[in-house]
């Protein structure tokens, strides 16, 4: 079977030689990045959020300040489960791989948190806690996602 240059085929890995994808374009490949794309979009919720919001623009400190007994145990387990797999699959320099992965694991574990702490505070995920602690935002306010998205940034004060 001869490569056609103007064609693009993947074959199977299998013993039979038919071709699993054929990409005639450039055009083709941009429609399938350009779908990917529009998929992530629809997936962005740009609605009202369903619980109280405690503060609509979190800060980091914030989001720390309030981390319940649960994200610490969150936060613990994936840096002690990566650190497990690092110790399991590097066999030649077990500790320093499982070091490694304790690593990633902390990082993943604090991206995590403060995601799930940031949905609380932003009324996105249960917060009946949260609304005890620091009370819940000014009823005042209208909240619209579509502050988190667009903020209004007044550039003459930025010189």
């Amino acid at each position: 079977m001869s490569a056609d240059a103007s064609s693009f085929l993947l074959l199977s890995a299998g013993a039979s030689r038919t071709p699993k994808r054929r990409i005639d374009s450039k055009k083709s490949i941009i429609n399938l990045l350009t779908s990917s794309v529009e998929k992530q979009n629809r997936a962005m919720p740009r609605q009202a959020p369903p619980y109280a919001p405690v503060k609509p623009s979190p800060t980091i400190d914030d989001c720390i300040r309030s981390l319940r007994l649960s994200d610490y145990c969150q936060w613990a387990g994936s840096t002690i489960a990566l650190w497990g797999y690092g110790f399991i699959v590097g066999k030649p320099a077990r500790f320093a791989i499982a070091g490694m992965m304790a690593g990633i694991g902390f990082t993943f574990g604090s991206m995590v948190v403060l995601q799930n702490t940031r949905g609380r505070l932003m009324g996105y995920r249960e917060n009946s806690r949260e609304v005890k602690r620091f009370g819940a935002a000014d009823p005042d306010h209208v909240f619209t996602a579509e502050d988190l998205f667009q903020p209004n940034m007044d550039w003459k004060k930025q010189n």
